[in-house]
């Protein structure tokens, strides 16, 4: 059974660099930052590319964003994912029902036209909001059955075998197709680009649709940053003469009597 897979992915702040807020508080000023997805959506489309490599197919990733999600897009692509679709806009503060209401009418849309996906894969969150909600509200949208944060997933058929790790152990559903999954690290091992790669991921396909934030009624207001915590050193003494004051200290945390 050839699939049709979509994966949505998200552009993030490299989480390495240091984060920094516009003045007002509403946007991540982004300037001197590099970009890239999360380590669950990588996992997403790697999952994707073993998939159609297995059992034929098309493998779609779409992102929406500003004109530079395009480079994620590029990567993703170069990886071994088939076309991209970039639903555009300058916008930053979407809300997750605002985000699951645009892709939502996309992938209606593109399976009027292309036919039903049989797998939409998310990453279970980004890692920059972590709302984990998009993948559900989206699954609920469309009405097809869905499993957030799996770690394991085969097809059989017309079937989804899904595992999911819980503190009471492994979960396992089975999910007829078509469905909406969201992927959580560690589910597999994601490959880089390879440089064949790079260079065909530019000649391929990528459909770039405008969109605009409908009103859900619920407004961003602000970021607010998490306060630093100072630390400091504080130097009792050298040999000997340090004696009292450490015994004193190791009083203060309960270490001796």
């Amino acid at each position: 059974m050839e699939m049709n897979i979509l994966v949505c992915i998200k552009q993030i702040p490299d989480v390495g660099g240091k984060i920094k807020l516009s003045d007002d508080g509403r946007e991540i000023d982004s300037r001197n930052l590099g970009f890239t997805i999360s380590p669950h959506e990588e996992c997403a489309v790697e999952q994707a590319i073993q998939i159609v490599k297995a059992e034929g197919g098309s493998a779609t990733v779409l992102t929406l964003g500003i004109a530079d999600s395009e480079n994620q897009l590029r990567d993703s692509l170069a990886r071994g994912m088939n076309k991209g679709v970039l639903l555009h806009t300058e916008n930053s503060n979407w809300n997750a029902n605002q985000i699951a209401h645009a892709i939502t009418a996309s992938i209606k849309r593109m399976e009027a036209d292309n036919g039903t996906f049989d797998l939409i894969l998310f990453g279970v969150e980004s890692a920059d909001r972590g709302n984990a909600q998009v993948g559900v509200l989206v699954a609920h949208a469309l009405d097809r059955p869905s499993v957030n944060g799996i770690n394991g997933l085969e097809i059989e058929g017309d079937v989804a075998l899904v595992k999911r790790d819980s503190d009471e152990g492994t979960e396992n559903y089975e999910l007829g197709l078509p469905a909406v999954l969201s992927v959580k690290d560690g589910m597999n091992l994601p490959r880089f680009p390879s440089l064949k790669g790079t260079v065909m991921a530019k000649k391929k396909p990528i459909e770039i649709i405008a969109v605009e934030p409908d009103d859900t009624g619920v407004r961003f207001l602000q970021f607010e940053r998490t306060p630093e915590h100072s630390k400091q050193a504080v130097i009792l003494g050298r040999g000997p003469e340090a004696a009292a004051d450490v015994v004193q200290v190791l009083k203060q945390l309960e270490l001796v009597r």
